[in-house]
């Protein structure tokens, strides 16, 4: 992914992720770790192995679907964190740094059973000819590296349509 498409998947005034100065993190395998500081961008990740222990008020951002620990103060905010729509060849077993992370503050996308960001943006955000255009725009800039998936590490066969 080049620089102009990064920098358009990232322009403000778009739904983004907003985390506190301070988060606690819980769930991440060792390998992730330095991945979600990296992630985090400005906020300052500390892992705990005893979630009870995170502060009541404070983010704990959770792997996946692991369920919310039991014990967490009730006014924590959960914040799941999973490999996202852009993932990089190789991940896995090859423990290749991934290109995109979802943060979701309501469930997770692939849970049908609780809503998520991504359904709420969905049916909240207004799809006006300018965003369709930029997504339009950005689609074949990220397709032909060939170094993305959307969920396995094979290159799908749709890619070639591109090549």
């Amino acid at each position: 992914m080049n620089h102009r498409t990064s920098t358009l998947m990232k322009e403000p005034g778009h739904p983004a992720p907003r985390l506190p100065g301070r988060v606690f993190a819980y769930g991440f395998s060792t390998h992730k770790r330095r991945f979600l500081r990296r992630f985090a961008g400005e906020s300052a990740v500390r892992f705990v192995r005893r979630p009870a222990r995170v502060p009541a008020g404070s983010t704990l951002l959770l792997w996946g679907s692991h369920p919310v620990p039991q014990l967490l103060a009730q006014d924590v905010r959960v914040v799941r964190v999973e490999d996202g729509f852009l993932r990089s060849v190789g991940l896995g077993t090859e423990l290749v740094q991934p290109l995109s992370w979802v943060m979701d503050g309501r469930g997770i996308y692939y849970d049908a059973r609780v809503p998520s960001d991504l359904e709420h943006v969905l049916q909240t955000l207004e799809f006006t000819p300018q965003l369709v255009a930029r997504a339009s725009w950005c689609a074949p800039c990220v397709m032909p590296t060939r170094t993305l998936t959307s969920y396995t590490s094979l290159i799908p066969t749709w890619w070639l349509v591109y090549a």
